[in-house]
């Protein structure tokens, strides 16, 4: 739902990242670009503020497998993103997030 996402923001900077709402760091990840493929892909990998990867709860393993699948495409001014809900979940392949595709689309207006 677009109320979720008022407020939101998308700071980059080199291979990373970071969301926030309001002002308020959300997460940050580490990011990587296929502008090859089509649609163009993105993969996020949550990070922590040292650029990290953070441990799993109650585990010694970390999240290298955790990665969410998305897709981008740059409209003029406009970032569109088109995500899963979860990590490890397949990368879409069209920028749909009809009500139980379990996808979320954010658009981000770039800032001069």
């Amino acid at each position: 739902p677009e109320k979720k996402f008022a407020g939101a923001t998308a700071e980059f900077a080199g291979d990373k990242v970071v969301f926030k709402v309001n002002g308020e760091i959300t997460e940050i990840h580490r990011m990587k670009l296929d502008p090859s493929q089509t649609p163009n892909a993105l993969d996020l990998a949550v990070i922590d503020a040292s650029g990290e990867l953070p441990k799993l709860p109650d585990s010694k393993k970390h999240m290298h497998d955790c990665v969410q699948q998305c897709i981008y495409t740059f409209e003029g001014d406009l970032l569109k993103l088109c995500l899963p809900e979860g990590f490890g979940e397949a990368r879409p392949d069209k920028f749909d997030a009809l009500p139980g595709t379990g996808l979320t689309v954010m658009t981000f207006q770039k800032v001069r």
